[in-house]
């Protein structure tokens, strides 16, 4: 493997080495708040299963907590390191122009690999062709259910693929991808043990955060190459929504399923991201 070159930032910040003290104390203060939010759902008095009513308010934190540590440890400013774009992004037409393929690469990423992982596991046995009873309701509720997935996944992206890819950049592609993907997997370590604490089994905790893990390294990608955070907010948005609804729509319940099946399910949704962000870590990079 050649030696890991920085990544370029996908704003005017191209900062030399990474600086680790407003890196690890964003991580831990969001870890923090994170667990703190969680801990009434995990500890008690609140049933686990309730834990989905503070998820709006933790896919905040990151953005929120990146004002913080960059107050106190100024890298730029923070729209640069958010890579959200000028002021007035939306009205040049020619920074619109440049974001309207990695935002369509989102669509089809996030939509077209669940299509493939479940077309795969219908062919290999896995699973089964069952449309559920009420997948007209779902289909209603999914553009709407997108919308609102927006707000939130904006606020974790601007911290996340925003704020700590930009800081990670010296790193190269895949050592900062690898260790951002495996930061986003303690962030959600709440909602895995919540899981857990709700009687789904170890398995299940270990499947999702299998998952979070392999689409961390797709987003990063995409943040690459659409040099915009944007995308992967959409892309973000998309899984807890469109990518819900194919999963958990047309297909034999996940729960269903015997433990070996459901590991090979989401093994082959793995397979299927890792390739993507192969793929899109090769692309050129947006300027």
């Amino acid at each position: 493997m050649p030696s890991a070159a920085p990544v370029p930032s996908a704003t005017s910040i191209m900062l030399r080495r990474v600086p680790w003290t407003p890196v690890l104390l964003h991580f831990a203060l969001t870890i923090a708040f994170t667990f703190g939010m969680a801990a009434p759902f995990l500890l008690g008095p609140f049933d686990p299963e309730l834990i989905g009513a503070v998820v709006p308010f933790a896919m905040w934190v990151p953005a929120l907590v990146s004002l913080l540590t960059n107050r106190l440890w100024r890298q730029g400013p923070i729209r640069e390191l958010w890579a959200v774009g000028p002021k007035r992004a939306w009205q040049d037409h020619e920074w619109r122009s440049r974001l309207g393929w990695p935002l369509a690469l989102a669509v089809a990423i996030m939509l077209g690999v669940p299509i493939v992982q479940l077309a795969l596991a219908m062919a290999f046995g896995v699973t089964d062709w069952s449309p559920r009873s009420g997948l007209l309701g779902a289909l209603i509720a999914t553009p709407l259910v997108l919308l609102m997935q927006l707000l939130f996944a904006t606020g974790e992206e601007l911290g996340w693929r925003g704020y700590l890819q930009t800081l990670l950049a010296p790193l190269g592609f895949w050592p900062m991808a690898l260790f951002l993907s495996a930061v986003w997997v303690a962030f959600h370590s709440p909602a895995a043990l919540a899981l857990w604490a709700s009687g789904e089994g170890y398995h299940a905790t270990l499947l999702y955060l299998g998952d979070i893990f392999a689409i961390g390294l797709v987003f990063s990608a995409l943040r690459l190459i659409g040099a915009s955070v944007w995308p992967v907010v959409l892309a973000h948005a998309l899984l807890n929504s469109g990518r819900v609804l194919l999963m958990q729509n047309f297909t034999t319940p996940e729960l269903d399923l015997a433990v070996a099946d459901q590991w090979t399910l989401h093994a082959i949704g793995w397979a299927l991201f890792a390739a993507v962000a192969v793929w899109l870590s090769r692309k050129p990079v947006a300027r």
